[in-house]
């Protein structure tokens, strides 16, 4: 069953002059970590959430994947070092995983 994980973060101020060299080395160690999805990245326009909202969004294949990711990136001395320098870029930041409907209305 897929699932997809969806990441909303409001991005500070002063986030924004690293975000995108952020998000490129995020985006470099899970390359190197293999099997993980490319995320698919949305900047708020207009709606409900704050001004300066990024989304991202990306499709597992199951829950086993995500916790291979997951026990991968927690050891990743690149992920991890990234993960360091995201203090003071991202605020507000809200994890979701979501299954679709109608594999949710056949369990």
């Amino acid at each position: 069953m897929s699932i997809m994980e969806r990441c909303t973060q409001e991005i500070t101020p002063e986030g924004w002059k690293v975000v995108g060299e952020l998000e490129l080395t995020f985006d470099a160690a899970e390359e190197k970590m293999g099997g993980v999805p490319k995320k698919r990245r949305y900047l708020l326009m207009y709606g409900g959430l704050a001004q300066g909202t990024m989304v991202w969004e990306r499709e597992w294949e199951g829950m086993a994947a995500i916790d291979a990711y997951a026990a991968k990136a927690a050891t990743d001395p690149d992920f991890q070092a990234a993960l360091r320098r995201s203090t003071g870029v991202f605020v507000n930041g809200r994890f979701d995983l979501l299954v679709p409907f109608e594999d949710w209305v056949k369990m």
